[in-house]
């Protein structure tokens, strides 16, 4: 999917500001925070938004991961299924209903509904859909650990034979045997990122004692060490700590300026 100089401004605010890509890759992912454009980048790629500057190839060709808000909370979740895909597409969706696990309650009133459950009926009509460039924008919302995992190894099963672009705000969605690009939305601009950037986690640690040896924190507050783990040794760095009296543990996972700046150095 190539984008030239597309531009999109509301009012005097300039959202995005003469972006030129081309999308290249099987799986690319976009990165930023909320509000930082990425919902009006994929709305304008999926034909949705369509006053803007700039020309964009493949609109035709695009299953976009709606809003759970677009959904008809008043029908069944087979209702909307049979609705938003074709005949052909319904077809498709049989399969993804299982897998997905939405089949004990697709029969029920969306309404009915959690969060997550409205955003895996939305995954499988987003899949169900004959279209070879799929965008989804913010998957994992409202997802638990267990559907995002099955997510991902969805998307890696099929990213041979589809494009797929992911704009996220949590980079808990990154799998090096999935992501093959990364971007930053940032100030109406796309920056690109070396993908090996984001093959790690970083761990707030609050501790009576200080951690030496081994493993040395990447930055120290007056209240938390924060240390920078390679996803493949997360598993040595839990057990070297363990020797320490830790109060408190937790992974950044989500995109924040903050950490950003002060943590991943950019």
């Amino acid at each position: 999917m190539q984008i030239k100089n597309l531009t999109k401004k509301y009012r005097n605010n300039s959202v995005l500001n003469n972006i030129t890509v081309d999308f290249s890759k099987e799986t690319t992912l976009i990165i930023g925070k909320n509000g930082s454009g990425k919902t009006t980048l994929f709305k304008i790629l999926g034909g949705i938004i369509k006053n803007y500057n700039g020309k964009i190839e493949e609109t035709d060709n695009v299953s976009l991961l709606l809003d759970i808000d677009s959904l008809f909370m008043l029908k069944t979740g087979m209702e909307n299924l049979e609705y938003f895909l074709s005949s052909e597409e319904l077809l498709n969706a049989t399969l993804l209903i299982q897998y997905f696990e939405i089949n004990s309650y697709v029969s029920n009133i969306v309404k009915t509904y959690s969060n997550g459950m409205k955003k895996k009926l939305m995954l499988v009509i987003a899949f169900s859909r004959n279209k070879d460039v799929i965008l989804l924008d913010e998957p994992t919302n409202s997802l638990d650990a267990y559907s995002v995992d099955l997510l991902k190894k969805y998307l890696k099963k099929i990213k041979e034979k589809k494009r797929i672009l992911i704009a996220s705000h949590d980079i808990s969605i990154f799998d090096k045997e999935l992501i093959d690009e990364i971007y930053m939305l940032k100030n109406g601009n796309l920056v690109t990122k070396n993908v090996a950037l984001y093959d790690y986690t970083i761990f707030k640690i609050i501790t009576k004692d200080k951690i030496v040896g081994k493993y040395s924190p990447v930055k120290t507050t007056l209240t938390a060490s924060y240390f920078k783990i390679s996803n493949g040794d997360i598993e040595a760095f839990s057990k070297y700590i363990s020797k320490f009296i830790i109060l408190h543990m937790s992974p950044i996972t989500y995109l924040d300026e903050l950490y950003l700046m002060e943590v991943y150095n950019e």
